[in-house]
Parts: structure tokens; sequence; C-alpha cells
């Protein structure tokens, strides 16, 4: 299983309270980001969950639409800036099928900080806009310490390095 978790992109607030639209910036940080990756990434993802805030629920819709995904998307609870993530990491352990959330920070952070440590007091990532990060369930094995991680890093795409021009 992985999980995908993705802070939301810029959007334009403002007039169009209920249907804002990402800004050029956050679309094209969008664009940039899906460019990186592999077509094959998104493959097998079955859910875009967003939190209630337009700017996430844009930004899921976007990314769909730009991927050329057909993952469903859809509004979840526990993904708002302050919302025990806790709870959250207990819901996402329990699933077994490929999953993006795409939130705000500090939450998402502090989800994937539980999840790789099992430790809530502090932040070990911090999501700028449109970064994402993977996560994949380990495979369960029998050692002799006494904490073994449910979950690893796969992958961190911090958006401002897709701006720079590597070689």
């Amino acid at each position: 299983m992985r999980l995908y978790l993705m802070r939301h992109a810029d959007v334009a607030l403002g007039k169009k309270e209920s249907a804002p639209e990402l800004t050029s910036k956050g679309l094209e940080s969008l664009k940039r980001l899906l460019s990186h990756l592999d077509e094959k990434e998104f493959s097998e993802l079955e859910e875009i969950r967003h939190s209630s805030m337009e700017s996430a629920k844009e930004t899921a819709r976007q990314f769909k639409k730009i991927g050329g995904l057909r993952a469903k998307v859809k509004e979840a609870p526990l993904l708002m800036p302050y919302d025990d993530f806790r709870i959250l990491a207990d819901i996402v352990a329990t699933g077994t099928s490929n999953v993006m959330l795409v939130g705000h920070q500090p939450n998402l952070g502090m989800l994937a900080s539980y999840l790789l440590a099992k430790e809530s007091r502090f932040n070990l990532i911090e999501l700028k806009k449109t970064g994402m990060l993977c996560l994949e369930k380990a495979s369960v094995e029998k050692t002799q310490d006494a904490w073994t991680p449910d979950w690893k890093i796969r992958w961190l795409i911090n958006p401002r390095i897709l701006k720079k021009k590597l070689c």
C-alpha cells in the first residue's frame, strides 16, 4: 500500500469563494510535479481524499484532471490543519489500497512523522505548497528489535527543486 500526502497548491480566493481556481503559480506547480513523476506511479491510485477547505478540494480535482487519473475524488474528515492526525493514522493503517490525501500543514507533516516514528511530539516533515510525500507500508518482518517501522519513505518532492534545471 502506498500513501501519498500532498499539500494543496496556491488557490485564488475572493470573487469565487464557492469555486476557487488555482492561481497560475498553483496550476504550473501541479503540471511541473506531474511531469517529473512516472505516469505509472498513480495507475493503482484508488482515491484522492481532500479536506473540506476549497484549496484542497480544487487541488485534488485539478491533480486528477491534469494527471488523467481514474481515482475517485472525495472529501474526507481529519484533514484540516489542526485535526487529530493520530486518529487519521489509525484509519490509514487499516487500509489496503493506494490513497492520496490532499490537505494542510501542520496536519500532514505531523501525520507523516507519526506514521514513520510513532512519535507525536515533533514534526519531521514540512510539506511546502504542492509538495508531495509518498509513504509505503513496510513489509512486516519479525526482528529482535522492540520496534520496527510500519511505514517507509518512498520519495519526497519539494516543489522548489522542480523550478531549477537539473543537469
